[in-house]
């Protein structure tokens, strides 16, 4: 029996990354994709490159 359908994924396929567009990449539940995420502080990234300022 397949579920797959029943339950979303966070790599659903097909569904673009709000931001970006991309269909290739895992999407958090706010509808982007990670990087895109991180970039708009939706989750705290790793490591801050660029405007590592945001207290």
């Amino acid at each position: 029996q397949e579920e797959a359908e029943t339950v979303p994924s966070l790599l659903e396929e097909g569904i673009p990354c709000a931001q970006c567009g991309r269909t290739d990449v895992p999407l958090m539940p706010s509808g982007l994709c990670e990087k895109c995420a991180k970039a708009t502080g939706e989750i705290a990234p790793e490591e801050d490159e660029e405007g590592g300022n945001r207290e």
